[in-house]
């Protein structure tokens, strides 16, 4: 009966939510707006760097992108949701330069909200301004062995336009060590990279009413790795990833603004993992609809309503020299949301409710209903309140094996923008009271049982001033405390994790700057055991000639090798520390020329 009332839900409401161009009452604090285009070295970054520099996103040593406070991060591009590419993938191969803007939302809105207890990225890619046509071209090497090339192309004509573009990357080789102090001897490796990323976007008026569009990413990623440990034979490991999420969608507009819009997503990954006699290859993909409704009520009023239903398709092949499996899984997933926003002269007040439901092993129904406030201190300022609370259904009861996730999830988020003059400010204080385990990278750290109770506290800030017209400095931070009960609730665990981050930007003319930022991630500690941390440094000399060549010349850790180190321990284990070294240490030349 639930699939069928969502189902119905479904197709009564013809339309996709598009962010926040999209929205009929649009709230400003409830997102971090980044602009990608004012940051002189997005020429020659890609925009996982530049959110590296942000406190309210953490990039691990592995690259591996998270919003604390948030159990996953879902990516967005131009609106349109990619559940089925990778997330740190795809920001490690899309240059910076390709991005107008980044909104990030630490506590998303039901309408966005398309997993249980997600964080978004929203990326923004360049349009054309006014009618025409613009291409550029653009190329980077390195000391380090790593290459790359880039083109951009967006164009405008009447009702249609285009962006797009191709990047690809190369690493010749990338040499690693790791060691441990208890299972194994120090191993030595390298990896040889090569990377694709291909995105478009599209659309066409039909008329004043009617848009049509699509949108298109592929990626790939292949990597060959190798044992170099000269006492062992060597071992290649062959890796490849390729991806692509295809989306087309249809909007109409109604009088008195009211909107409706359809759009349909198809997305496909595969993973091929070859070891030596061991095999390992899945397939997934995935058709999605998704709908959204827009209704203006009198002048100040809104009403949006929508859903979502995702048929997921994934079958996993292995082989090793003892045996061969193979299995699929097939997951039907319904999603409905309802939102009404009302707006007075300095306050905005939202009031929402999500379900969904899945065919999962489960076979539970989640609702999760939420409140918002926005109040528009004054023209400088604003200040956000959030609180949401999932109830899974049915319940069982206390002491049921099946009690595990059925505990009610709460969050409470305030956020705050500050912009005036010389000075930005931004900060977010997140509160999570939730039934979910922690999850962390390898190692796992100490055994966490399926009846845990997880709680945070977490505070971010970010703030940029303007010391003059050519020099600006900016900063920000992240502290998270953590506190978890698991198996009798009489064992308790206590974590904190935090971050630093800051940089300067130095403009000597308009169109030449240096830049230098650096930051350390502090990592999560939980009793004897410790996450392996991160740090980061970087200098960036950008200088533009006759208005179509852009030079910058960048250096990235360049102290010598970067040396990590994490340990772990529980009561079955003695503690164990590992140690990483990579050379991420380079030099390097980025070369951008604009042909249109």
């Amino acid at each position: 009966m639930t699939k069928l009332l969502l189902s119905i839900c479904l197709f009564l409401l013809f339309s996709v939510y598009s962010f926040g161009q999209n929205e009929t009452l649009p709230q400003s604090g409830d997102r971090f707006t980044y602009d990608v285009t004012a940051d002189p070295e997005s020429a020659s970054a890609n925009l996982l760097q530049i959110l590296q520099k942000l406190p309210f996103v953490n990039v691990d040593a592995g690259n591996i992108i998270s919003i604390p406070g948030c159990t996953q991060v879902v990516l967005y591009i131009n609106g349109i949701p990619q559940t089925g590419i990778s997330n740190s993938l795809y920001l490690q191969t899309l240059p910076a330069s390709r991005v107008e803007r980044v909104e990030i939302y630490t506590q998303p809105k039901a309408s966005k909200q398309l997993t249980n207890d997600a964080g978004l990225i929203n990326v923004i890619t360049k349009k054309q301004e006014g009618e025409g046509t613009s291409l550029f071209a653009s190329a980077h090497g390195a000391t380090s062995s790593a290459a790359g090339a880039d083109v951009l192309l967006t164009t405008r004509h009447k009702k249609f336009f285009l962006d797009g573009g191709y990047a690809f990357g190369y690493r010749d080789k990338y040499e690693y060590t790791f060691k441990d102090t208890y299972i194994s001897p120090t191993e030595y490796g390298s990896t040889h990279i090569k990377q694709h990323n291909i995105s478009l976007h599209t659309g066409l008026e039909l008329t004043d009413r009617d848009v049509v569009g699509a949108t298109a990413v592929v990626l790939s990623n292949e990597q060959n790795n190798y044992n170099n440990d000269p006492h062992l034979p060597t071992i290649e490991s062959k890796y490849s990833r390729p991806a692509y999420n295809l989306a087309t969608y249809y909007k109409h507009s109604f009088a008195q603004g009211a909107s409706l819009k359809l759009t349909y997503e198809y997305n496909n990954n595969k993973s091929d993992n070859e070891t030596g006699s061991f095999v390992f290859n899945t397939r997934n993909h995935a058709n999605n609809i998704q709908t959204d409704l827009s209704i203006l009520i009198g002048s100040a009023g809104a009403f949006d309503a929508g859903g979502r239903y995702s048929a997921y398709r994934s079958k996993t092949y292995s082989k090793n020299p003892y045996e061969q499996n193979e299995y699929s899984t097939n997951i039907n997933t319904w999603t409905v949301y309802a939102q009404y926003t009302h707006k007075w002269s300095q306050l905005q007040m939202a009031l929402g409710v999500l379900g969904w439901d899945s065919d999962e092993e489960d076979h539970s129904f989640r609702i999760n209903p939420y409140a918002s406030l926005l109040w528009n201190i004054d023209a400088k300022q604003n200040i956000s309140f959030q609180y949401s609370v999932q109830r899974v259904f049915p319940t069982f009861p206390e002491g049921s094996s099946d009690q595990y996730g059925y505990r009610p999830l709460h969050k409470l988020d305030v956020n705050y923008h500050y912009t005036h003059g010389k000075l930005q400010l931004t900060g977010d204080a997140n509160y999570k009271l939730s039934p979910n385990y922690l999850t962390s990278s390898f190692p796992y750290y100490t055994p966490i049982y399926d009846d845990s109770r997880f709680q945070q506290f977490l505070l971010s800030f970010y703030a940029r001033y303007a010391l003059s017209t050519s020099v600006s400095v900016y900063g920000g931070g992240l502290f998270a405390y953590q506190h978890y009960k698991y198996g009798d609730e009489q064992d308790k665990q206590h974590a904190t994790l935090g971050q630093l981050s800051a940089g300067s930007d130095i403009y000597f003319t308009p169109d030449f700057c240096l830049t230098i930022n650096g930051g350390y991630n502090f990592p999560r500690k939980i009793e004897d055991s410790k996450e392996k941390q991160n740090y980061f440094y970087r200098m960036n000399l950008s200088k533009e000639f006759v208005k179509r060549w852009k030079v910058a010349l960048y250096a990235n850790d360049f102290f010598g090798e970067k040396k990590l180190k994490n340990y772990y321990a529980d009561k079955y284990t003695p503690r164990t520390n590992f140690r990483y070294t990579y050379p991420t240490n380079e030099f390097g030349i980025s070369l951008t020329y604009r042909i249109l």
